[in-house]
């Protein structure tokens, strides 16, 4: 990676702005989350290592403005386009950074909720997924796992919300074991076209969360 590329890659994740707005829309999802299985009911979110990708062009003061649920054509002041164009997001550059973060370690997975799709469904068939209880989630080892598959699978998942947790799979454990742990909490930004991932049970991955 040259330095360019890592000055703008910086430049696309900050941590979310400590208001109500934001943290109460973080607290939100993760109640949503636990509805469905994806966190337990003692995982506890680490608020203030909560992150966001947001464009080179949105910088801190216009992020404290900002709505987490306003699309970044929104903010950016764009006007929405006539017909079906396709939907611009920050999935690459995010899934980019989990893997940077994670798939040097054995055994951490990725699972997100399936987006609008139910058990039996042929398109969620031809996609990675487990089942819990009647639930699908989505599901990649991220070391075996590509930036695109990783991307492609946050699209998948995101319906009118994301939701979706990366947690420690070792020592041949299932989603159903009450002891796994779970590192990170992820769920929607902007509308969906970015995403929020934010540190459990105290885990940030150490001090250079925010760094890449």
């Amino acid at each position: 990676m040259t330095v360019g590329q890592n000055s703008r890659r910086l430049k696309m994740i900050c941590n979310i702005p400590q208001i109500e707005a934001w943290t109460s829309h973080l607290i939100s999802r993760a109640e949503e989350a636990r509805e469905i299985g994806l966190l337990a009911k003692n995982d506890k979110l680490a608020i203030l290592s909560a992150v966001v990708f947001s464009p080179d062009s949105i910088d801190k003061t216009l992020l404290e403005l900002a709505q987490p649920n306003s699309p970044l054509r929104e903010i950016r002041g764009l006007e929405k386009p006539h017909g079906w164009v396709k939907r611009g997001d920050l999935f690459d550059d995010a899934a980019k950074w989990v893997l940077d973060k994670y798939s040097n370690l054995d055994g951490i997975e990725l699972f997100c909720e399936a987006g609008y799709s139910k058990q039996g469904d042929k398109v969620l068939e031809s996609r990675q997924h487990i089942l819990f209880g009647d639930t699908p989630f989505l599901n990649w080892k991220l070391s075996e796992a590509s930036p695109e598959k990783i991307a492609e699978t946050l699209r998948f998942g995101r319906s009118w919300r994301l939701l979706g947790v990366i947690a420690d799979m070792s020592n041949d454990c299932t989603f159903a074991d009450s002891e796994i742990k779970r590192f990170s909490f992820i769920c929607d930004a902007f509308d969906g076209d970015s995403i929020l991932v934010v540190g459990l049970n105290c885990r940030s991955m150490g001090p250079d969360w925010c760094d890449n």
